[in-house]
């Protein structure tokens, strides 16, 4: 590599374009990271403004290039191995302070030294790319194309970054430039200052990359600080250089199998719990290398481990990995917009799955459903034997802690098997010890009755336990087919503070109020409600002493819908005996939604 210290004024006088690798991330800066870059050029603009010409160096920090082959008539490429974000964003804050400039009449002269910074005037209508000074990846075109082009949106979308930036820099140039009490002399120097920082005073290292140099290492280390690269992010550059390297048209692969991954809102969406979220796609990447691999995978360790997978089956093209990856991503898609009130048990399996953030079971679905001629009924028994183990144990409060090889097991026993549910079953039940152990009836309606629930389950998961016996509930010959809200919360019908109006019997001793804490947050005195009938509802007396208008059971009447609500309908008390019988009527629906059969699927 060749360091090369460089002001932004050269590098963008320069005859060359930056071009942007199309397996490389799109645009992620936000205002943050655009905070950050302002407030480099206004101090450098500060220091000349009260120390004049004679300024030390201000670095930006590195960018790292690699020369690329170009046609004759074409402006000569470089390839952006790093630096990308940082040079994009230096793009759009000079357009922005160019446009800004430009439209002042005092600081208009300030803004031509810095046109020349954008464009390439000479470049050849044979080579319309060339007449960017940066040509972003793929996905990123239309949008900094509209910014560079000068048809940047009043109002732009939440994800349109380009748009975004510019107007931060637009806004802040000229809040900055006003700082003069109206002094055209003062706003002239300031717009003058401003120009000469950008293109003169804010400098970077360039490292050039002789062609024989490992692109792709260098990236990836580089890349190990900053905005971190997720797996998705380097699985993608690796498939990619790799199809370039074997000959292929990568920007053609990319556009038929990864561009989805970009564009599509349901892969960047965040799954999981704080600090443990993670985009989809990651996620879904961890789940298919499972399945390719037949193997368990780290979550954490996703791109290396895909990256040994790759070395090791060197006979299949990147084309051929793309597509596998992007053929399983449609039967993943299906499973995650799946609805727990769906017509097909698989979906419905897969929903809860989902809401009980169980990802590890995932690829055991994803196998079964990719096979061809596997039939759907297999699937359905399948689908609902891997939901039925995961609820009682989760009731139970056993670990997962043994699941993502469980899983792969599974997965494997059934992927070979003529009848799936059937593998699924035997393997499941051979299970003996409490790290995979399926319980039985007894162990299930003990935990079922006895723990309190509200307490050792994460709400989504008690929700959806709670969505499922609204289902079950309902006669789907007689009900109306009302769907259930996802969004409802989770409501005691005795509250948790109960002393006010639900008191003890007379006589009561202290273990009386033990046993009542401990039994309100049990499954029979749990429902469904909306948030501002739970509000409402609070700690109201289940009847009131003056009229039932305002009593619990009134407002669940008269608002609630759900099945689980109107079977409290004709409840005169609620006490300790009402939520025990409240449980044993729930669990007969439980054994029929996630039964443990004794010998066969049937």
């Amino acid at each position: 590599m060749q360091p090369e210290y460089v002001s932004v004024g050269d590098l963008f006088s320069r005859e060359s374009v930056f071009v942007v690798p199309l397996f490389q991330r799109p645009y992620v800066w936000t205002k943050e990271r655009w905070a950050l870059l302002w407030e480099d050029v206004t101090q450098v603009a500060e220091r000349m403004l009260a120390n004049g010409e004679t300024l030390r160096r201000h670095f930006l920090g590195s960018i790292v290039v690699q020369q690329r082959a170009s046609g004759v008539t074409q402006v000569p490429r470089r390839e952006v191995i790093d630096g990308q974000q940082r040079l994009t964003t230096l793009q759009i804050l000079i357009k922005a302070a160019c446009d800004t400039l430009e439209s002042d009449i005092v600081t208009g002269d300030a803004a031509q030294p810095l046109f020349n910074l954008l464009r390439h005037p000479f470049a050849a209508k044979s080579d319309p790319e060339g007449s960017y000074k940066v040509w972003p990846t793929n996905v990123d075109r239309p949008r900094f194309r509209n910014v560079m082009d000068g048809a940047v949106p009043a109002n732009p979308s939440e994800d349109d970054r380009f748009a975004g930036a510019y107007h931060f820099f637009s806004s802040q140039a000229k809040e900055w430039l006003a700082s003069d009490d109206g002094d055209p002399e003062i706003r002239a120097c300031r717009g003058d200052a401003l120009a000469k920082a950008l293109k003169q005073h804010l400098w970077l290292i360039a490292l050039n990359l002789a062609e024989d140099d490992q692109a792709q290492v260098i990236f990836e280390t580089l890349n190990a600080r900053g905005s971190p690269l997720s797996p998705g992010d380097l699985i993608n550059n690796v498939l990619l250089r790799r199809a370039q390297e074997e000959g292929a048209p990568a920007a053609a692969l990319y556009e038929k199998y990864w561009r989805q991954f970009d564009e599509d809102p349901l892969w960047h969406q965040k799954v999981g719990i704080g600090s443990t979220a993670r985009p989809r796609l990651d996620l879904f990447l961890y789940q298919a290398l499972s399945v390719m691999t037949n193997k368990p995978v780290t979550v954490s360790r996703v791109y290396d481990e895909f990256v040994t997978y790759i070395r090791t089956k060197g006979q299949i093209s990147a084309a051929e990995h793309l597509k596998n990856i992007s053929d399983l991503s449609s039967t993943a898609r299906k499973i995650y917009q799946a609805a727990e009130n769906e017509a097909d048990r698989t979906m419905v399996a897969a929903a809860r799955i989902l809401a009980m953030d169980f990802g590890t079971a995932l690829p055991v679905l994803m196998v079964l459903l990719t096979q061809p001629g596997r039939s759907r009924a297999d699937i359905q028994k399948s689908a609902a034997c891997l939901e039925s183990y995961l609820v009682r144990r989760m009731v139970c409060g056993l670990s997962a802690k043994m699941y993502g090889s469980l899983f792969i097991d599974v997965m494997n026993v059934a992927a070979k098997a003529d009848h799936a549910s059937e593998a699924i079953f035997a393997r499941l039940m051979s299970e003996r010890s409490d790290s995979g152990r399926w319980p039985d009836d007894a162990e299930f309606g003990g935990a079922w009755q006895e723990t309190p629930i509200y307490r050792t389950l994460r709400r989504g998961r008690l929700a959806m336990i709670l969505r499922a016996l609204e289902m079950s509930l309902r006669d789907p010959d007689m009900t109306d087919p009302v769907p259930i809200p996802t969004k409802l919360q989770v409501e005691h019908v005795m509250p948790q503070s109960w002393q006010q109006w639900w008191p003890l019997p007379k006589g009561s001793d202290s273990e009386a109020a033990v046993g009542r804490d401990r039994i309100i947050h049990t499954i029979g005195n749990l429902t469904l409600v909306k948030e501002k009938l739970n509000e409402r509802l609070s700690n109201s007396p289940w009847i009131a002493a003056c009229g039932d208008a305002d009593s619990k059971r009134a407002s669940l009447q008269k608002h609630g819908l759900m099945r689980l609500n109107s079977m409290l309908a004709n409840q005169d008390r609620w006490d300790e005996s009402s939520i025990i019988e409240r449980s044993k009527q729930l669990f007969t629906h439980a054994l029929c939604i996630w039964p443990r059969p004794v010998n066969t699927m049937h």
